[in-house]
């Protein structure tokens, strides 16, 4: 059974998919990194573990901590003057959905 927490989609195989076959869904630069942020933080907006140490996620390789071949990070890293500013957008969208989601729990009935 594959539940919320083991299913995660990497971002980077979706963008070369769409890319290659479809075009870009893309209208703004902003979307895409706004995108690539919430499923690399996924993990921790949901409260599974730190979204740098889910092993599942392309996130280990945009830090650095694993050179995977699987994602394409250089479309996502050359927007920022630095790996930092990558890994200071992800804090904050993990802050915001984090905040999104607790915040809509109180209208879920249980």
């Amino acid at each position: 059974m594959v539940t919320q927490n083991t299913l995660i989609i990497n971002m980077d195989v979706l963008v070369h998919y769409y890319k290659k076959n479809l075009g870009s869904p893309y209208k703004k630069d902003s979307y895409l990194l706004w995108l690539s942020g919430y499923i690399n933080g996924n993990p921790e907006i949901h409260k599974i573990c730190k979204a740098e140490n889910w092993l599942w996620s392309s996130y280990r390789d945009y830090l650095g901590l694993r050179n995977g071949t699987l994602c394409h990070k250089i479309v996502v890293l050359n927007q920022f003057n630095s790996m930092q500013g990558y890994k200071n957008l992800v804090k904050l969208i993990i802050r915001e959905s984090s905040q999104r989601k607790d915040e809509i729990k109180k209208y879920l009935l249980e």
